[in-house]
């Protein structure tokens, strides 16, 4: 087996409960929008394009370009170290770090879409509600073996992807995670009103594939310890 062949899984690593909430949801609505954000948008990174008014969240960097931002580092040293370490990712390695607080106006499922990182690692800062609002996870009909072209707007019923959806289960709401962004695509889905701030950690593209063969054990053990919740294609 191969992390390509797992779509989702929990990650067997420390989560981030050590984390000041309270402080860390001020910091991020103090330092929002950023400047970088128009930049990315400009860019690649086009859903909130897309979607204005209905993207589902406020979309906020910690790090950009390899570069921390807004004294993210400074004002939460361990965090940001804890974003590189827990992902055996060294700091001349990191392209960004990205916080997506959910906004208070979203309900029911948010949009299907794929990620631009290869390596797929996740946690959430806050999920207060993880079980009633889950990320919700399909499959695509390929089995790829890079990233496909799959942009938004994807339409509910787009041929290259399967019908079935999968609940992504945590055992624990601020544990790591794996999703593939290769042969699946994810949204969230909130039911109910709470608190949720997904983190995601990218690497420069030209060391994806040495993390990915870095941390492929760790992808593999993190399976066969929650196989029982973990998603394969």
């Amino acid at each position: 087996m191969d992390p390509i062949d797992i779509i989702y899984t929990p990650l067997d690593l420390p989560d981030c409960s050590f984390v000041n909430v309270d402080k860390f949801t001020s910091w991020l609505v103090s330092v929002y929008p950023q400047k970088e954000k128009s930049s990315a948008a400009n860019k690649k990174m086009t859903s909130e394009n897309v979607y204005k008014d209905q993207y589902p969240w406020d979309l906020t960097f910690g790090a950009y370009d390899g570069v921390f931002l807004d004294n993210f580092d400074k004002e939460f040293p361990e965090f940001a170290r804890y974003c590189l370490e827990i992902f055996n990712i060294k700091r001349h390695e990191l392209k960004s770090i990205v916080f997506l607080p959910v906004r208070d106006t979203v309900k029911g499922v948010a949009f299907w879409h794929r990620d631009l990182d290869l390596n797929g690692f996740r946690f959430y800062v806050i999920n207060d509600r993880h079980e009633e609002n889950p990320l919700l996870i399909r499959k695509t009909v390929e089995p790829y073996n890079k990233i496909p072209d799959l942009k938004t707007p994807l339409d509910d019923n787009d041929p290259r992807l399967q019908t079935e959806i999968f609940k992504c289960i945590l055992p624990k709401s601020t544990q790591p995670y794996y999703v593939n962004n290769i042969r699946s695509v994810h949204s969230p889905c909130i039911n109910v009103p709470g608190k949720r701030i997904a983190v995601f950690v990218a690497v420069k593209s030209e060391y994806e594939e040495q993390i990915r063969e870095r941390n492929k054990n760790l992808i593999l053990r993190s399976y066969e310890k929650f196989k029982d919740i973990a998603i394969l294609y």
